[in-house]
């Protein structure tokens, strides 16, 4: 990350150069025309910088599904989200295809925009999993369809499941694998 700041740095210290008093004689930086492209360039460097700090502090990258999850569901019969996802999470947000993040995002009470890749809003055939500590994303991945899908009868649209009852069935069902609660008596946190 250091490159962006000697960037900014370097920018700013060619606009003094060239606004200086020290340098009004010189001929080559009366010009308007040099003058108002180094502008331009400060410009486009601050914009571009501010972009990828942005695009890196701000933004949560999605992580790819782990393996041991894919393995799990494809080969047993039980999904145990507690055991197999690492980091400190106490709830798990599952979102369907062509789910409104924005509604999403107030029902949860979570900041949805920080997922850098939103392709669950108009891409059908995979759920999102967002593993969450309070009201702050800690990681998030796509399982496909073709992995395997969500069981709707049981499960809504967009729910928040603790991460003591992020326990699923896997259950073989046509091509794929059916992912369901296990236990059908879970209170949802929110849906």
């Amino acid at each position: 990350m250091t490159w962006i700041k000697y960037i900014i740095l370097l920018s700013l210290f060619v606009g003094a150069l060239i606004f200086h008093k020290k340098f009004k004689h010189l001929k080559i930086l009366n010009n308007i025309y040099i003058k108002v492209s180094t502008i331009i360039i400060i410009i486009f460097i601050l914009i571009f910088s501010t972009f990828t700090i942005f695009r890196s502090y701000y933004l949560i990258p999605e992580t790819p599904i782990p393996n041991n999850v894919q393995e799990k569901i494809l080969t047993s019969q039980e999904v145990n989200f507690d055991q197999l996802i690492d980091g400190e999470w106490d709830n798990l947000i599952i979102l369907s295809p062509y789910c409104d993040l924005e509604r999403d995002s107030k029902t949860f009470n979570i900041n949805l925009k920080r997922l850098a890749n939103t392709s669950i809003q108009y891409h059908e055939g995979q759920s999102l999993f967002i593993f969450c500590k309070k009201d702050k994303i800690e990681s998030y991945f796509y399982i496909e369809s073709s992995l395997a899908f969500i069981d709707h009868e049981i499960l809504p649209y967009s729910c928040k499941i603790s991460k003591a009852d992020a326990i699923f069935l896997s259950i073989k069902e046509g091509t794929g694998q059916k992912l369901t609660l296990k236990n059908n008596a879970v209170t949802f946190l929110t849906c």
